[in-house]
């Protein structure tokens, strides 16, 4: 698969770059020095740089476009920052497909397994919800995370709070 245990440098930012995706997904596109450049372009930028360094020889953009499934004029259009793949699109579907979901992060997208599983959430009752999001919280903090994830996990846990303050307030007279 492309891009396997390969560092790239994003202006002088390290990330690793694991089976095609990003190691440390949701800082990607946080950690990018823009230079003039919009997120989305900067990262794909890199993801085109490493798969031309994957293959030891010069490469086109309009080759990578059409490696990535989508129109030379609409990828040279992305790497030039004059556009942006709509969300639900066939673009950025096929780049999700080649590239991973840091195309969703550097876009500050929702990625799609997550914009379902919020579907889901909302579909449960209110308890399996508590219970899911006290699963992910537990499940977070035996993970690194940055300080704004530490941050969004303290208020996780704020909201199961004030849900089982007003349940026992509803039990009580």
């Amino acid at each position: 698969m492309l891009l396997r245990n390969r560092t790239a440098v994003l202006i002088g930012c390290q990330v690793g770059w694991q089976m095609g995706l990003v190691a440390d997904l949701p800082t990607l596109a946080d950690d990018v020095k823009l230079n003039g450049m919009n997120k989305f372009q900067e990262v794909l930028v890199a993801f085109y740089e490493d798969w031309r360094r994957e293959r030891q020889h010069e490469k086109s953009v309009s080759e990578f476009s059409r490696w990535v499934g989508i129109a030379p004029a609409v990828m040279h259009n992305y790497m030039k920052g004059r556009r942006k793949p709509d969300p639900g699109s066939k673009e950025l579907k096929a780049l999700e497909a080649k590239l991973g979901g840091a195309v969703y992060d550097a876009l500050d997208l929702p990625r799609p397994a997550i914009r379902a599983a919020m579907s889901v959430l909302s579909e449960l009752t209110e308890e399996d919800q508590t219970d899911t999001i006290t699963n992910i919280i537990f499940r977070a903090k035996s993970s690194e995370l940055s300080p704004e994830k530490k941050a969004d996990i303290k208020a996780m846990e704020d909201y199961i709070q004030q849900r089982k303050k007003q349940k026992q307030q509803k039990k009580s007279p």
